[in-house]
Parts: C-alpha cells; sequence; structure tokens
C-alpha cells in the first residue's frame, strides 16, 4: 500500500515537473506571429522614407559628417541641448571612444525658441 502511493506522488511530481516544463519552453520560444511584428516610430508616418541619412538632413541644423557609412551596423543618436557641451564631451571621452569600429554614434542637438541663446550655447560648444 505504501509503495503503490509512493509511486503514485512520484507520478504526480513527475507529471508536474514535465508540464511546467512544457509551459516554460511555449513561453519561452518566440511566436511566428510576434517575430512579423513590424516596430513604429511615432514621429516616422507610414509613407516616409527610413533612411537615416535624409532624417538627418531634412531635420536637424547640424548635419554629422557621413552619417550612414556602410561599415557601421548600429548608429547610436545621442539628443542633448545645446548648453550640455560638458556631458557630451564626458561620453565623446569615456564609451563613445571605445565603440567598436562597426558602431556610430551621433549627436544631435535640440533647438531653443530663442535664436540668439542657441547662437551662444552653439558658440561655447565649439
Amino acid at each position: 500500500m505504501f509503495r503503490r502511493a509512493f509511486l503514485f506522488t512520484k507520478a504526480k511530481i513527475l507529471f508536474f515537473l514535465l508540464s511546467l516544463t512544457a509551459v516554460l519552453i511555449i513561453l519561452h520560444v518566440p511566436s511566428i506571429k510576434h517575430s512579423e511584428k513590424k516596430v513604429m516610430v511615432p514621429i516616422w508616418p507610414m509613407n516616409q522614407s527610413r533612411d537615416v541619412d535624409t532624417y538627418v538632413k531634412s531635420n536637424f541644423l547640424l548635419e554629422p559628417d557621413d552619417v550612414c557609412s556602410k561599415s557601421k551596423e548600429l548608429i547610436v543618436f545621442i539628443t542633448s541641448s545645446p548648453r550640455n557641451f560638458e556631458k557630451r564631451e564626458s561620453i565623446r571621452s569615456s564609451w563613445a571612444k571605445d565603440a567598436p569600429s562597426n558602431v556610430g554614434v551621433i549627436f544631435v542637438l535640440g533647438q531653443y525658441q530663442d535664436l540668439h541663446r542657441m547662437n551662444l550655447a552653439l558658440d561655447i560648444g565649439t
């Protein structure tokens, strides 16, 4: 009797562990439906080109040299206020300096509403 109950309990535990493993595997494996979803960037309308070079040239005052080099696999855009020159310099002198050759780092400066203030901030940064 005791042996039969022990085997029955052991079978329950084994069934529970197998079920738990199956559920975890199903949750971990990405679904085909999820992989086909496209990420939409809220600032880009449906019919606008996602070419980064075109986007940078048409939306920013200062255009970086060679935005989309063919050798770059990843481009990191760092948004910043023109007055945060020291913060940009600390990024340039730390992790951006050691970035791999296939990673580009681009600083994108925001605009002040007051053009005089913006020009002063840009003069300080150069």
